[in-house]
């Protein structure tokens, strides 16, 4: 990959991660919105906008979990390692960001570009420092956030269908 494909690609990472967020998003608005749910005491729980990534998931989990537990076992599992997926993408797209990125050439005179993994990528796990970075290396990440935030998406809408405002 060249620098423009990195750049390319960690745009293409950080604007599908905003799909998490939005959905994460919706699904917080549509459980303490004032007009659907007594919980929200006429004014929603916080401003979403405004929330971290993690703060939106422990958010999420507060306002939405007692949902998806009276949808049944298979719901809240499933909203369950929704948000564990998230969880485990948001350290990802730190990792991504928060890198610092290095050109190499390697002594036969191939060009690579790696990426320095950050200090808590460090701690966490028991990896070389640095990543070589391909097609792969976004590609696999951009198919999860995929896979999640259709996961989101549906659950989101089967609460749409089975939601109980009287659930707090």
């Amino acid at each position: 990959m060249n620098d423009t494909e990195i750049y390319q690609a960690i745009g293409r990472f950080v604007v599908a991660f905003q799909m998490l967020e939005n959905e994460l998003g919706e699904i917080i608005w549509f459980c303490t919105d004032s007009s659907l749910s007594k919980q929200s005491g006429g004014k929603r729980e916080a401003r979403i906008s405004e929330q971290t990534f993690g703060q939106l998931l422990g958010l999420a989990e507060r306002v939405a979990r007692p949902h998806f537990r009276e949808a049944g076992s298979e719901q809240l599992a499933r909203f369950d390692s929704a948000v564990r997926r998230c969880s485990d993408l948001s350290a990802r797209r730190n990792g991504i960001i928060h890198a610092a990125y290095l050109h190499v050439e390697t002594l036969e005179g191939d060009v690579a570009f790696v990426r320095r993994r950050t200090p808590r990528e460090l701690a966490r796990e028991s990896r070389l420092p640095y990543e070589k970075l391909n097609v792969d290396s976004f590609d696999t990440a951009l198919a999860e956030i995929a896979a999640v935030h259709g996961e989101l998406f549906a659950l989101h809408r089967g609460l749409m269908y089975s939601y109980n405002p009287r659930v707090s």
